[in-house]
C-alpha cells in the first residue's frame, strides 16, 4: 500500500515537473501567458512534494527536516528540564496552545484595521503557523505560514478545464497568508517592544490604545511566567517583517509589557479572568463578580458591565455560576478599582 502511494506521489510528481518544463519551454517568449499558466505549475509541483515527504515521514517513518530557509520563525525553549532538544510534552504543548491563541488575537486585531471579517472571508483556512521543524539544542522549534493544500488529483490549474477559478483560490491564500504573517509580525513586535523604544512608539503610532493592550497581554503569555518551568523563550526570526532579528525573553519581560502597558493607558488594564457571578442587575444589565481572579491578582468583589451585550442575551443564566471572561479593568485616577467592563464571557467548564 505505501510502495503504491508512493508510486503513484512520485508519477504524479514526475508529470507535474514535466508540465512545468513544458509552460516555460513553450511560453518563454510569451511573458503574459508565462506569468498566467506557470505559478499554478508550481504550485503543483511544490504541493506533491510536500505530499511526498509527509508519506516518507507518516508511512515509512522516515522524517525530513526542513531547511532554515523553509522555516520563518525558530523558538528556543530553555529551562532546567529542557535539554539536548527534548523537554515536557505539556509545557510545550501549553506553549504552542498560548502562541495560536495570542496569534488567533492578533488576527482579530489586524482585521479590525482591515475592516474585513477574517473568519467568515477565509472560513476553512488555517489561522496559526504550522509546526514544520526542530533542532537541538534546549528545545527548538520551528514554524512556517500555513500553505494552501492543493490536492494532486485535481491535476494542472488550467481556467478552461479546472470547475473553479483558480486564480480567485490563489487570491484567496495570499491574503489570507498576508493577514496570518502580519499578525504574527505583531505579536511578535509587542514581545520586543518590551524593551525596545522604537517599536513600541511605532505600535502606538500605528494601533489604537485598546487593541494594543490586547495585544499586550497576550504577548504576556507566551514569555515564561514566574511559576513556569521555563526560563527563557527566545525568537529568531528568518522570513517575517520585523525589525528586530532576535528576541530573547525570560520571566523580567512580563514585568516590563505590563509596566509598558500601564505607561500606554495607566487607568485601563486588559485582562483574562475568572470568578463566580454573586448578583446582578437586570436594569443596567451589569454583573457583581466575587472574587475576580487573574494572573497574580484577585480582587474580592468588582461590577461588571457589557460593552457588546445583545439585549436578548440571558444575563440569568450566569447567576451563581463561575465564568471565564476578557475584558477592561477600569481604574480611577488614584488608582481605585472602578468597574470591568466585559467584552466575552462564558460558564467555566469544569471538565476542563
Amino acid at each position: 500500500m505505501v510502495k503504491n502511494s508512493l508510486s503513484e506521489i512520485m508519477e504524479s510528481l514526475k508529470k507535474a515537473r514535466e508540465n512545468l518544463n513544458r509552460i516555460k519551454a513553450s511560453y518563454q517568449d510569451n511573458n503574459d501567458l508565462l506569468n498566467f499558466y506557470e505559478p499554478s505549475a508550481k504550485y503543483l509541483v511544490g504541493s506533491l512534494e510536500k505530499q511526498l515527504s509527509e508519506i516518507l515521514q507518516d508511512e515509512v517513518a522516515c522524517k525530513l527536516y526542513p531547511d532554515d530557509k523553509e522555516v520563518d520563525l525558530w523558538i528556543r525553549i530553555d529551562g532546567e528540564q529542557f535539554h539536548n532538544g527534548k523537554g515536557p510534552i505539556g509545557s510545550v504543548g501549553n506553549f504552542l496552545n498560548k502562541l495560536a491563541s495570542a496569534n488567533r488575537q492578533a488576527i482579530n486585531v489586524i482585521s479590525k484595521v482591515r475592516k474585513i471579517d477574517f473568519k467568515s472571508q477565509f472560513n476553512g483556512f488555517s489561522d496559526s503557523f504550522d509546526l514544520t521543524a526542530t533542532a537541538t539544542g534546549s528545545l527548538k522549534l520551528g514554524l512556517k505560514k500555513p500553505e494552501m493544500k492543493l490536492k494532486a488529483e485535481e491535476g494542472q490549474l488550467d481556467i478552461f478545464t479546472f470547475a473553479e477559478d483558480p486564480w480567485e483560490k490563489f487570491k484567496e491564500s495570499a491574503a489570507q497568508n498576508e493577514i496570518i504573517t502580519e499578525s504574527m509580525n505583531l505579536l511578535l513586535s509587542a514581545i520586543a517592544s518590551a524593551e525596545n523604544e522604537e517599536i513600541f512608539n511605532e505600535l502606538t503610532e500605528k494601533y489604537e490604545e485598546k487593541d494594543l493592550l490586547k495585544i499586550i497581554h497576550y504577548a504576556k503569555q507566551v514569555v515564561p511566567s514566574a511559576q513556569s518551568n521555563i526560563e527563557t523563550v527566545s525568537f529568531e526570526i528568518q522570513n517575517l517583517n520585523v525589525s528586530q532579528r532576535y528576541i530573547n525573553t525570560t520571566k523580567e519581560t512580563r514585568k516590563l509589557l505590563s509596566k509598558q502597558a500601564k505607561r500606554l493607558v495607566p487607568d485601563k488594564e486588559y485582562i483574562t479572568g475568572s470568578g463566580t457571578v454573586r448578583g446582578m442587575d437586570l436594569d443596567d444589565r451589569s454583573l457583581i463578580i466575587r472574587p475576580l481572579v487573574y494572573e497574580e491578582t484577585t480582587h474580592d468583589e468588582i461590577k461588571c458591565y457589557f460593552t457588546n451585550v445583545k439585549e436578548d442575551q440571558d444575563l440569568e443564566m450566569f447567576l451563581n455560576k463561575r465564568v471565564d471572561l476578557t475584558g477592561f479593568i477600569i481604574y480611577s485616577s488614584n488608582n481605585k478599582l472602578l468597574r470591568l467592563e466585559i467584552e466575552e464571557i462564558t460558564e467555566t467548564n469544569i471538565h476542563n
